[in-house]
């Protein structure tokens, strides 16, 4: 691990540079950061706080990032393949077409939050809280969902292969439906991406979250069209339907 004092950063990137690999900062204060397209690849970062911070295209993958706080971050398009996010608060954070393959969430929160189309492969989320979330199109296949809250409305819109459930049962469930916000490449091209975030790079807002939250209003709005954006807030209105048992006995609302 390379040991980075959180300023050293912070200035790197004011700098140009992205890559943080394998860096140790503990407790790091990262509210309302915008950093873009940053790698923190393998970093050792428990407990740090990156709430309301802007962090599309990040990659943070095999990232120790227990104990961290992302409330309401931006993280559309992120990789967190095998990043440990244990105990993590994610509540209502933007992961939408973000890569979550193997990652470590068990007893994290992720209430509200929006996971369409994201991948989470062989993900850990035994006991986390789900209530509320965005699941039109997440690959949950492998997942290990046991003991987890979450709704039956939003479960029913994921992909389940071999997805071990709240009360334990493996099951599949196809779900042909394509997600609301479909690959990347199909919403906005990188080259596009890094334009729109080029003036953000390593700047931070003059005033905390409400600040950070209309940049990253004007940022996502960037990423994602109008149709796209608008399907993602209706999304969010959710009929809460709690985890009943197993899927054939669930009773499940479908809007026409």
């Amino acid at each position: 691990m390379t040991n980075h004092t959180l300023l050293n950063l912070l200035n790197a990137f004011a700098q140009g540079q992205t890559a943080f690999d394998n860096v140790l900062i503990k407790n790091a204060n990262l509210q309302a950061q915008l950093l873009p397209f940053i790698s923190l690849r393998k970093a050792c970062m428990p407990g740090a706080d990156f709430r309301h911070a802007v962090l599309p295209g990040a990659n943070f993958e095999g990232a120790i990032f227990n104990g961290s706080n992302f409330e309401h971050a931006n993280l559309l398009a992120a990789n967190l393949t095998w990043a440990n996010l244990a105990q993590a608060n994610l509540g209502h954070t933007l992961l939408s077409v973000a890569n979550l393959v193997g990652v470590n969430l068990a007893n994290a929160n992720l209430s509200g939050a929006s996971l369409s189309g994201a991948d989470l492969t062989s993900a850990n989320l035994r006991n986390a809280n789900l209530s509320g979330v965005n699941l039109k199109g997440t690959n949950l296949s492998k997942a290990n969902l046991f003991g987890a809250r979450i709704d039956a409305k939003a479960l029913s819109e994921a992909i389940l292969e071999f997805t071990v459930m709240p009360n334990g049962e493996c099951v599949t469930h196809s779900q042909r439906s394509r997600p609301t916000v479909p690959n990347l490449a199909n919403v906005i091209s990188y080259t596009r991406l890094a334009t729109a975030l080029e003036p953000h790079r390593g700047m931070r807002p003059e005033s905390a979250a409400p600040s950070a939250s209309q940049s990253n209003a004007t940022i996502t709005a960037a990423l994602l069209d109008e149709t796209t954006a608008a399907a993602i807030a209706a999304d969010r209105a959710d009929t809460q339907h709690t985890w009943p048992g197993s899927l054939k006995n669930m009773s499940i609302k479908t809007s026409q």
